[in-house]
């Protein structure tokens, strides 16, 4: 490892932040952000490409075309003041560098484990497989919801005492920690048959054991019209965007407004009082008096039915609040604004919010093939395991127990975690599962709203007081903390090569490992013709076909043979990276943009791509599930641009790296090149910036979920309207912005064009969380590189004090355009440009004027 001076920089990031330029190797100081520091490295002189095990060199591409890739590079913590920085190279630092880059071999791959849903049993098996992973086992989670909602912590977050970071466990950092694929998708069901999960919008995945912690949903097939005009209140996920709105509207009500409960048991009784709580602080804290509010609660029988103590309270806390209370009283029908018992009452309402008993989902019944009980949930036996197929466990409220009975409550689904881990953990390991009998008694701590707190334990034991709202409060935080602030992430870091002992692994695995000792490089590195063929059968009907390409995949020839139209020239480009993610369909997806935005800068039609992948060390039914899943991505975005997959290569390696060699046509002298910008020419932004730091903090397991979700969101969007929008305005200059970050690649423009411009920072768009993490000291590992380029900005001492500066220099992965364009058509290139879907399209600057000197660029 390099030496460095900040624990938070020390490892290196995949994409574009792995182009490096050799000129940079050559420097003994940065300029910048860097102020003095102890004793801040250098990267080494030469990086591996890690392609297969072989070693490639390269150059800047503004020296012939090429890059080098790297693994690791020290990066500055972000400073106001200014002075060159000198970087040593210490002897221990370069040893450390060359015992990294010999060839070893890495287990293989010989088991997928499959998460099916971010409950809460599931965080605690995250947390047990990161604490102690098992050799060989590649582990998958996929969730509907990257912020997974904590139960207990919903009425006190309706209420406004928690916000939804504080009761959602974030499972972007535990996935990281654990080396899980997360992939963020709804199930559809499971082909058990085939041992696959079914995705929706995207291939299905393999699993050898799979685990189902799904959430619930309310049952609402007795009541006509529930599903259209009342609020489910689970799953939470889809609660809490329409609970904001429901907040938002009472907010701008001129009317009185009336939300009514459906639900008597423990979840509707908090939720309605939590409502009231929160509607009443919105009324004081208004700057004009809102409309008055009632509130309202349903039930079929008698609120918290099972302790009797319990509902003598809660009906008299009803009747001192000014909560009415209908019991037995069943609701038949949902109208648009009232309610209709089975009786002939008329309950009129604003908002209907339903918390009535448990229903699963309908694909555990419909699309799994388990058996189930009467109720649809999935029917386990005491080790966890389905009673249908001993390979696909069930947990949380999902699943019942028919030896075991117990109610739908968060607390069961908590305790069955570390039992689920150990057991999952055996069975991948060749051992029998053990029982595991839940508790017969809990304590459930119901709030009112107002930080006061009812205990019940059984159907006898009582406590209140605003002490118990503490007491509650400490247990859910404490629990959260566990899977958030608290996580040892060091410590997980160092047992990441502790796995299981080998003496206990099965066969499979044992000699998988022997094999590995013995891996081939050179073309016995490739990866089997077998794998191969299969992969390119299943693609097939998802390659793009055209009449340019006279032999493709399907030929089985040695090389592809295109033919281009007469009066037509070949635009070529290439890009390659490694893996910054686990959800490999995605992370092909994003390849395939990435490559394809240079031919779209250049208004250029892509025709034909070749592929470049490395895929893990790995069994055949897991290498053929990673490159189908890497492909498959790829060719969704190739054929969307009528781009036809015409060959590549695939191989064995360390880690999951791909790339593509993509090949266009276009009209000579009308294709979009860089130079052509004009003075009084407007720079316009098509995406916002910031994919490198948010990958960067990824990486050390401090990026939130919702970040990397905008990141993947715009990653994933073409660059091919955009393009189009341009060339139909005669964009003056266009290029992609990606590796060498915004103020690199607007200098090529500038530098190409002979002019300069004024860039506005604080006009430039920025992913949330990337400012974070700058502010945090987390940057790219190509960022120190970038940062060199701030030589061209002529007032850098007042450049450097924007907040937007670092994100300046971020290295960009499947970046937006940057173009410029008349300033009188910049007006209506923006607005075709919001309506195509690029939302935070941008003027971020103006050409200013001819130059031809070094200092192209003011920042203001």
């Amino acid at each position: 490892m390099l030496a460095r001076s900040d624990r938070r920089t020390e490892r290196g990031c995949s994409a574009c932040s792995d182009s490096t330029s050799t000129v940079q190797v050559q420097l003994l100081r940065f300029l910048g952000c860097g102020c003095t520091h102890g004793s801040t490295t250098l990267p080494s002189l030469l990086y591996r490409t890690v392609v297969g095990g072989a070693l490639g060199w390269g150059v800047h591409p503004s020296l012939g075309g090429w890059a080098t890739c790297r693994e690791d590079v020290s990066t500055p913590r972000r400073h106001h003041h200014s002075s060159p920085t000198h970087v040593t190279l210490h002897e221990g630092a370069l040893a450390e560098q060359r015992k990294r880059y010999r060839m070893r071999p890495s287990t293989p791959l010989t088991k997928d484990l499959v998460l099916v849903g971010g409950g809460h049993a599931h965080v605690a098996v995250l947390k047990s497989f990161a604490m102690r992973p098992v050799e060989g086992v590649r582990l998958t989670l996929v969730t509907r919801e990257t912020h997974a909602p904590y139960s207990g912590m919903l009425p006190g977050s309706v209420a406004k005492h928690y916000t939804k970071d504080e009761s959602h466990v974030d499972l972007a950092p535990l996935a990281r920690m654990a080396k899980v694929q997360m992939i963020h998708a709804e199930v559809e069901g499971v082909r058990r048959e085939d041992k696959q999960v079914v995705l929706r919008g995207r291939p299905p995945i393999r699993y050898d054991l799979l685990s189902i912690n799904v959430g619930i949903r309310p049952k609402m097939e007795a009541a006509e019209g529930s599903d259209r005009f009342a609020v489910p209140v689970k799953p939470i996920d889809g609660f809490w965007e329409r609970w904001e709105t429901m907040v938002h509207a009472y907010k701008n009500s001129e009317k009185p407004t009336t939300v009514v409960v459906v639900g008597g048991g423990a979840g509707g009784v908090e939720l309605v009082l939590a409502v009231q709580h929160r509607l009443n602080k919105e009324q004081k804290a208004s700057s004009r008096p809102l409309p008055p509010a009632n509130f309202i609660l349903c039930t079929q029988g008698t609120i918290i039915q099972s302790h009797p103590q319990a509902r003598t309270f809660f009906v008299e806390e009803f009747e001192r609040r000014g909560v009415k209370l209908y019991e037995n009283t069943k609701i038949v029908c949902v109208q648009a604004d009232q309610l209709q018992t089975m009786d002939g009452m008329d309950i009129p309402f604003t908002h209907c919010l339903w918390c009535t008993e448990a229903g699963a989902p309908d694909w555990l019944r419909e699309n799994t093939g388990l058996v189930t009980d009467e109720a649809g949930f999935l029917a386990i036996r005491p080790t966890l395991q389905t009673e249908t197929d001993d390979n696909i466990f069930a947990v949380g409220d999902c699943a019942s127990c028919s030896k075991y009975p117990r109610p739908k409550a968060g607390v069961f689904a908590v305790r069955q975690g570390p039992p689920l881990a150990d057991n999952l953990r055996r069975v991948l390991m060749g051992e029998p599962p053990k029982p595991f009998k839940p508790q017969s008694n809990y304590l459930s701590i119901v709030s009112t709203g107002n930080k006061y707190g009812v205990a019940l334990y059984g159907t006898w034991f009582i406590l209140r007081g605003k002490w118990v709202w503490r007491w509650k409060n400490w247990l859910d935080v404490s629990w959260m903390n566990k899977y958030g602030k608290d996580l040892p992430y060091e410590l997980m870091e160092s047992n990441a090569h502790k796995a299981a002992p080998k003496d206990a692994m099965v066969l499979e695995v044992k000699e998988s490992i022997k094999a590995s000792s013995m891996r081939c490089a050179g073309c016995g590195a490739k990866v089997g013709s077998s794998v191969l063929k299969r992969v390119l059968q299943r693609l097939q009907p998802a390659i793009a076909m055209r009449p340019e390409v006279l032999m493709g995949v399907e030929s089985a020839e040695d090389a592809a043979v295109v033919e281009f139209p007469p009066g037509k020239v070949a635009v070529s480009t290439v890009d390659f990276f490694r893996a910054f993610m686990g959800d490999m369909y995605t992370f092909g997806r994003i390849s395939a943009l990435h490559a394809l935005s240079d031919l779209f800068a250049m208004g250029a039609e892509p025709v034909s791509a070749m592929a470049l992948a490395t895929i893990p060390f790995a069994n055949e039914q897991i290498s053929e599930d990673m490159l189908y899943q890497l492909l498959s991505g790829a060719c969704e975005e190739f054929k969307k641009a009528n781009c036809s997959l015409v060959g590549g290569h695939t191989c064995e390696g360390e880690e999951t790296s791909l790339g593509f060699s993509v090949s266009g046509m276009g009209e000579k002298g009308q294709l979009l090149c860089k130079a052509g910008a004009k003075p009084g020419d407007a720079i316009i932004l098509t995406k916002p910036i910031g994919t490198g730091l948010i990958f960067a903090a990824d990486m050390r397991g401090r990026a939130k979920a919702r970040w990397l979700e905008e990141s993947i969101y715009y990653m994933t969007q073409s660059n091919k309207e955009a393009a189009e929008i341009l060339g139909t305005h005669q964009a003056s200059s266009c290029t992609d912005v990606t590796g060498f970050g915004l103020v690199g690649h607007l200098l090529e423009i500038l530098n190409a064009s002979k002019v300069r411009a004024k860039l506005c920072a604080d006009s430039v768009p920025m992913l949330e969380g990337s400012a974070h993490c700058a502010d945090s000291g987390i940057f790219s590992s190509l960022y120190p590189s970038n940062l060199q380029q701030c030589h061209s900005v002529e007032n850098l001492a007042e450049a450097r004090l924007k907040p937007a500066w670092p994100l300046l220099f971020d290295p960009q992965t499947s970046g937006g355009l940057l173009a410029s364009v008349s300033s009188e058509k910049s007006v209506i290139v923006l607005k075709e440009l919001h309506e195509a879907g690029y939302a935070k399209a941008t003027v971020i600057g103006h050409v200013t004027e001819p130059s031809d000197r070094p200092e192209k660029l003011v920042v203001v």
